[in-house]
């Protein structure tokens, strides 16, 4: 990717990475990040308990996984039909990956470190 050249979304979506899954095996950002300034955020996120061992664990992981393993992504809401109103999952919400940009979809930034 161009240094130079500025990813679609980003103005519309701030860098916010998070960790979705049941084990957090996936980080995100809404929007088209460049790799370098995800990766530096997901460090942030994963160490922010740690301390200097947290973020050293955090760095060696995601130095294992590069810039090649950080993918752009089209995602959309995909609501449940079974999963609704009186059952354990009102209100969660779910997500799947949407072929590219289109109606209901939004740009996502996805590394799996799982």
């Amino acid at each position: 990717m161009n240094a130079n050249v500025r990813p679609a979304n980003t103005g519309r979506y701030p860098l916010k990475v998070q960790q979705w899954g049941e084990d957090g095996e996936v980080l995100l950002s809404k929007g088209h990040h460049p790799p370098c300034a995800f990766l530096r955020r997901a460090i942030r996120l994963l160490a922010h308990d740690g301390g200097s061992d947290g973020r050293r664990a955090a760095r060696e992981l995601l130095a294992d996984l590069g810039h090649d393993e950080v993918d752009h992504q089209w995602w959309r809401h995909a609501p449940s039909p079974t999963m609704g109103a009186g059952t354990e999952w009102e209100g969660v919400r779910f997500y799947r990956q949407a072929t590219g940009p289109g109606r209901g979809c939004f740009p996502v930034t996805v590394v799996r470190i799982g």
